[in-house]
This record gives structure tokens, sequence and C-alpha cells, in this order.
């Protein structure tokens, strides 16, 4: 049991920050000179809507919903959210 708890938290705690280093990944590649300009901004998003895509996909699978509509769902959530983040920092 307590195995068990230890690895789930483990588990919770490298999850999300795996997740923010690939989304974050063209700015370090940006940092050793690979990338440059604009296209870092545009490579982030587009790899942080595929991750974002992938879990709604997997989320899908594990629900036996529709894995598409799942992943387009993830999707506008993060824009949602992002869209907000960008509000509240205009608004304070």
């Amino acid at each position: 049991m307590k195995f068990a708890s230890i690895y789930a938290a483990f588990v919770d705690g490298v999850s999300p920050a795996l997740a923010a280093f690939v989304c974050l990944s063209p700015y370090l590649l940006a940092l050793i000179g690979v990338l440059s300009g604009d296209s870092v901004f545009y490579a982030s998003l587009a790899i942080s809507a595929a991750v974002l895509f992938f879990l709604g996909v997997y989320l899908g699978r594990l629900s036996k919903e529709n894995t598409l509509l799942m992943g387009l769902k993830m999707i506008a959530l993060g824009l949602f959210v992002g869209a907000l983040s960008f509000l509240i920092e205009f608004l304070v």
C-alpha cells in the first residue's frame, strides 16, 4: 500500500513537469541557437496543442468516448484557459 502511494505521488509530480518541459523545449532549443525568432513561439504553441490533443485522445480511450472529439475538447479548453489568463493579466 505504501509503495502504491509513493508511486502515485511520483507520477503525479513528474507528469506535469515532463509535459511542461516538452512544451517549453523550443525555447531551450533557442538558447542553443537551433531556433530563432517567431518560430519558437509557434513551435511551442503547436507542441502544446499536440500534447493537449493526445491527452484528450488518451482520456477518450479510457472513458470509451469519441477520441477525436475529446482531443479537440482538450485543445479548446487549453485555448480558453490561455485566453482567460491573458484577460486576467490585462485586467490586473
